[in-house]
């Protein structure tokens, strides 16, 4: 549940075509998780009549476990903007938000709950069109400052098993470990050229690193994980000339490009940086086939047929083995 209010104020009256933004909302979440056990017989630990073993490995017939939480928090957006002209906006905004908490099953209290994480952010940045001989082209350019709290991130723990005969089991967790300031710069830019081409590019800079990491969870000050410093995508496209009456063939290559990221926090893992990798599609529209409303398109993934790993699940502190995930092929 939730109760906002936002509003614009026009500030011309002192400046021209300045307004002020303003809003907040109240928000209320309610979090419940629950198991149900299926398992035809009972588990070691089945003694008076009641289930109480609802570890995730071993467990007792029709055992149910539970957590329930309740969160509730305030948020807040503040900005002004300018019409500098009539094809060029500037504009700075302020805001904070909160991301609800939730709740761990298979695990013990304190373990069984994580809280909220907060955000505060401050961003700026300018939106532009332009003309330069034959070439129409439009910018956006910003920069932002993001302060993170009680930021939830994921954890492998190691549970014991009730049966003192078992080995132990390894569960992923949310838990609230760390704060942050993150600085950032993105950059698109759209450019109509002549004789049917036009291109597309992008980039972004994220500075992300953590001010404080619990050592039981790492320690150290580890990167964001799976946000690359840098990224950049390029996609040129070619409207082919053919008769209007025929439809409109466009044909568009798309290069992306990412740098590493970190994946763990732990720097005694093995895979904890995921190396940087590249990509290349081709994708073909043909639109208003013959003046009817029927659009068809043929596209390729990977197009150079690459191989590069996309994900990787770092388990060697906590189970002995790390497993990858590389990218589809062509």
């Amino acid at each position: 549940r939730a109760v906002f209010a936002h509003g614009i104020y026009d500030l011309s009256d002192y400046v021209d075509n300045l307004r002020f933004t303003a809003g907040y909302r109240y928000s209320w979440d309610y979090d419940s998780l629950g198991e149900q056990s299926t398992k035809p017989t009972d588990g070691p630990l089945y003694t008076g009549g009641i289930a109480n073993n609802c570890n995730i490995a071993i467990h007792d017939n029709n055992c149910f476990s539970q957590v329930d939480k309740n969160f509730s928090s305030f948020g807040w957006n503040l900005g002004l903007d300018d019409q500098l002209t009539p094809n060029t906006l500037v504009y700075i905004r302020a805001g904070n938000a909160y991301r609800p908490g939730g709740t761990n099953l298979a695990v013990p209290p304190p373990f069984n709950a994580f809280q909220p994480e907060h955000v505060t952010d401050v961003e700026m940045g300018v939106k532009t069109e332009w003309d330069l001989w034959d070439i129409h082209g439009r910018t956006n350019a910003d920069y932002f400052h993001t302060f993170y709290k009680a930021i939830q991130v994921s954890k492998v723990v190691t549970i014991p098993s009730a049966n003192p005969n078992a080995p132990p089991s390894a569960q992923q967790i949310q838990a609230n470990a760390a704060t942050a300031n993150i600085d950032g710069i993105e950059l698109a830019q759209d450019l109509k050229l002549p004789y049917g081409f036009d291109l597309s590019l992008s980039g972004d800079y994220f500075y992300s690193k953590y001010d404080s990491y619990p050592v039981s969870f790492g320690g150290g000050a580890p990167g964001f994980q799976y946000i690359p410093k840098f990224q950049f995508t390029v996609t040129p496209t070619y409207h082919v000339p053919i008769d209007p009456a025929w439809g409109e063939l466009a044909v568009s290559v798309n290069w992306s490009w990412y740098g590493h990221q970190s994946t763990s926090p732990i720097q005694q893992e093995t895979l904890n940086v995921m190396p940087h990798y590249e990509d290349f599609d081709i994708r073909v529209d043909y639109t208003n086939i013959f003046g009817y409303p029927v659009d068809a398109a043929f596209f390729m993934t990977n197009a150079t047929d690459n191989l590069h790993i996309v994900g990787e699940i770092p388990l060697l502190t906590s189970l002995g083995f790390s497993s990858v995930a590389y990218n589809p092929p062509r």
